[in-house]
């Protein structure tokens, strides 16, 4: 009889402390989720854009900066489980459907340019959230010279 109440007693205790401990995870994450991209319209907030040089001529690398830019935008929305993105760049135009990758990072797939964007192969690498109000686009242009661009984008609203 006592090792039948001990057992139980036991049990209860490692129920008890399971149940405690899953829900404190739970609580954890409430509120402080930065791998989730939200619907809305983001707005520039900033570009670095880094120019790896010309391999042909030699040309060197550089790291340029640009400020904030109220006509580089783009509107992410929701169409099921999915998102879609719509990106005016001021130079061109890209869309687009987002997947998110596993290490919080979201790939682009079908994307489409419109006309008046890069000849040179500009693409989206990654769109990475930072923040519930703020993402950081990769967006690569290949050719001769090829530049890597980091667009620090924010929420409105």
């Amino acid at each position: 009889m006592k090792n039948i109440l001990k057992s139980c007693v036991i049990t209860i205790f490692l129920t008890l402390l399971f149940a405690f401990t899953a829900f404190a995870r739970l609580d954890d994450n409430v509120g402080t989720n930065a791998t989730t991209i939200y619907p809305g319209t983001y707005y520039q907030k900033s570009e670095m854009c880094v120019f790896s040089g010309d391999v042909w001529s030699g040309g060197s690398s550089q790291v340029t900066t640009y400020g904030e830019d109220n006509t580089n935008y783009i509107i992410i929305s929701e169409y099921g489980s999915m998102l879609l993105f719509y990106w005016d760049t001021g130079s061109g135009k890209m869309s687009g459907t987002l997947i998110r990758n596993a290490d919080g990072t979201y790939k682009v797939i079908n994307d489409s340019q419109a006309a008046g964007n890069d000849p040179l192969g500009s693409f989206i690498e990654s769109i990475t959230p930072v923040s519930d109000s703020e993402i950081v686009i990769y967006n690569m242009s290949e050719g001769d010279q090829g530049t890597d661009n980091y667009f620090t984008m924010v929420k409105a609203g």
